[in-house]
């Protein structure tokens, strides 16, 4: 009777230990997103997703960090900083499972638009990874060089090219009309890091103000990424993963030292209530 006692309440606690572990662990396939401000002549703005504001007083070439995000469809809504009576655009963005997505904000403020580009965290091999987008509104299509070798030919406005990868190292990078072929902005000697991914933004104004620039995007690999980012209040989104699983591990410790205490205490010796 004792056994079949014991074996009962075995089987509850583990049954009890398993739930939990699958449950603190399962919420971990979120997306995220980081938005860039882009638009040559709109103001500093400020960025809502579905009506939470997530980034705020974003200047002319500023980036934000990623930001954790379940998969979901969401609005986007971008304001002029501080201003939500008045948005300048809202538009929808979809975000999928273990995603990582840019979110370009272009044009010009009448015509203002939303590029979205999916991110990649892989390289090859140790080596780095580079992709161009041509984000200046009366820039020509242009094509885009690493020493002097063709990368990517034909980028209109609002057009991003795949990732190609390239030998890390000290490397000049071009920007190119397309017709002619004439250098429209040059980036020389710069440091390209081994797996790391790059992405080159063509902004800015071939006539007027400001001028051409280009907006580097720099991110780790997985091998390199960090351990944790910040996180929206969206449907309850989690910490990033690794967070996730370290918090998930800590728990499933302390259940299993709460099963071990209660298998101790309904030993013989500590069950006077059988005898």
């Amino acid at each position: 009777m004792k056994k079949r006692k014991i074996l009962a309440r075995v089987v509850t606690l583990l049954f009890i230990f398993f739930t939990v572990s699958r449950f603190v662990l399962a919420d971990t396939n979120d997306g995220k997103i980081r938005l860039v401000h882009t638009s040559p002549d709109t103001p500093q703005i400020d960025v809502a997703i579905n009506d939470e504001v997530i980034v705020e007083a974003l200047d002319y070439t500023q980036a934000s960090d990623y930001i954790v995000i379940p998969p979901n469809e969401y609005t986007l809504t971008i304001y002029p900083s501080g201003d939500y009576e008045t948005p300048l655009l809202n538009t929808n963005v979809t975000i999928d499972e273990d995603s990582a997505y840019t979110a370009a904000i272009s044009h010009m403020v009448e015509s203002l638009d939303v590029m979205i580009m999916e991110d990649t965290m892989m390289t090859t091999d140790g080596k780095t990874i580079v992709r161009a987008a041509n984000l200046s509104p009366d820039a020509p299509t242009v094509s885009f060089t690493a020493n002097d070798v063709s990368l990517f030919t034909d980028l209109s406005f609002m057009t991003v090219s795949h990732y190609a990868d390239l030998v890390s190292g000290t490397t000049n990078l071009n920007f190119l009309s397309s017709e002619p072929n004439n250098v429209i902005l040059s980036l020389p000697t710069i440091e390209l890091d081994s797996d790391m991914q790059y992405t080159m933004l063509l902004v800015g104004l071939t006539n007027g103000t400001p001028e051409l620039d280009v907006i580097t995007l720099v991110d780790p690999s997985l091998s390199r990424l960090p351990s944790q980012l910040p996180v929206t209040g969206l449907g309850g989104a989690s910490e990033y993963k690794s967070n996730v699983i370290t918090i998930g591990g800590i728990l499933s410790i302390l259940i299993t030292l709460t099963v071990i205490f209660l298998l101790f205490q309904m030993q013989p010796w500590n069950n006077h209530s059988d005898r």
